[in-house]
């Protein structure tokens, strides 16, 4: 990172970069989204780290010429972006893009984060991710992947990488409603949000409809007239593309992808993989390549 203090030919060149990415921000309800992302391929980590600050200093400023900066927080305090200003809680997210000048104020000398510095690519199917994204309810279990992952750069570049875009790819299907939405039942609407947060754990079906306030039997009715899938195999559907999207992207062998995306038994994990696709994991992954 460098300081603001950037010279206006650097300034220049920074939203160069920014109309290179064909980046826009649209605020929906006091929120601000990057749109025309790409994320076809995984993001090149630059830098990344699990810091503790507000020992010496309570802010910092920041301006990255070329890189994507993503924290995931793990205290209190203000993230200032331009003239946009965000209460820092702990399991908030914020991406911010190049060419953007930012501010982190810390309250405390416990402040501590796990942040990425990264490139994503030029090409790809567009998505949507949030600048600033509220405590996740995932936030724990995403807060040891990134820290896990911040330790691979150097050794395992592609390793880290690779769960990088994965929680991208989370962050943007948080954004992206289902399609037809429009009219949805309110019951409905929360089993999906609940389930794009529920990997890799099997969402428990009571538990789910209590929090949508309706019964089992109910909920199963409705989610699977908007959506022609019950609950759990929308939620199954979701981790096996999950992980199809790393065999086709990553080195990872078979089984550290089973892993990863919630299955205990590689074999049976082969199993769900070859009837949903049609082909084992193996074959897929060199039908991509």
């Amino acid at each position: 990172m460098r300081s603001a203090e950037s010279s206006d030919k650097e300034r220049g060149l920074d939203n160069i970069l920014i109309s290179w990415h064909k980046i826009t921000m649209t605020p929906a309800d006091s929120e601000c989204v990057w749109h025309g992302l790409s994320l076809a391929e995984p993001p090149r980590i630059i830098l990344a780290g699990n810091p503790r600050h507000g020992l010496r200093q309570r802010s910092a400023r920041y301006l990255l010429a070329q890189e994507w900066s993503l924290h995931l927080y793990h205290y209190h305090g203000w993230l200032e972006v331009g003239a946009r200003r965000y209460r820092i809680e702990p399991l908030a997210v914020s991406l911010i893009p190049p060419g953007t000048e930012f501010t982190h104020l810390w309250e405390s000398v416990d402040s501590w984060h796990v942040f990425h510095l990264i490139r994503l690519g030029r090409t790809g199917c567009p998505v949507r991710l949030r600048e600033f994204s509220p405590p996740l309810a995932d936030g724990e279990v995403r807060y040891a992947a990134l820290k896990e992952s911040a330790g691979w750069v150097t050794r395992e570049p592609e390793r880290a990488s690779a769960r990088v875009w994965d929680f991208l790819w989370s962050q943007a299907e948080r954004i992206v409603e289902p399609v037809g939405t429009a009219g949805q039942h309110p019951a409905v609407s929360e089993a999906l949000r609940a389930l794009e947060r529920a990997q890799p754990d099997e969402p428990d079906l009571r538990c789910l409809a209590k929090r949508c306030g309706v019964s089992v039997n109910h909920l199963i009715r409705l989610f699977r007239a908007a959506t022609g899938r019950t609950p759990i195999a929308f939620w199954q559907e979701r981790r096996l593309n999950r992980a199809a999207r790393l065999l086709s992207e990553t080195r990872w062998s078979v089984k550290a992808v089973s892993y990863e995306v919630g299955f205990s038994d590689p074999t049976h994990f082969c199993r769900r993989f070859r009837a949903h696709f049609g082909v084992t994991p193996q074959t897929y992954r060199h039908q991509k390549s």
